[in-house]
């Protein structure tokens, strides 16, 4: 492990799609799900020590739409999630880092 700092930056997007499921009584159900996640972090050594931190927000949108013979029904989700991270360690020695820290 070299002794260099890093900034980052990261984005993610997921759809996801179906019309083909059906529910136990047979009725045709279509799903559809979008998420995103951006987060961003920063790690950086001074002389032996370490310390890490990243945060993050996500948001994903849910939806199912189930028609039977009688009926339409539609449910929409939404969710938001904030993550993050923190750590610190110190190297005694070369390529021996001991940290701890939180991750939620």
């Amino acid at each position: 492990m070299g002794h260099k700092s890093n900034v980052s930056l990261s984005y993610s997007y997921n759809y996801w799609d179906s019309k083909t499921l059906s529910d136990g009584l047979g009725n045709p159900v279509s799903q559809e799900s979008k998420a995103q996640h951006i987060g961003a972090g920063i790690e950086y050594f001074v002389e032996q020590f370490y310390l890490n931190g990243q945060v993050g927000f996500g948001q994903a949108k849910d939806e199912t739409k189930i028609q039977s013979v009688l009926d339409r029904v539609k449910y929409k989700d939404d969710y938001d999630a904030t993550t993050y991270r923190a750590l610190v360690g110190y190297m005694p020695i070369s390529n021996l880092l001991l940290a701890t820290g939180v991750d939620g």
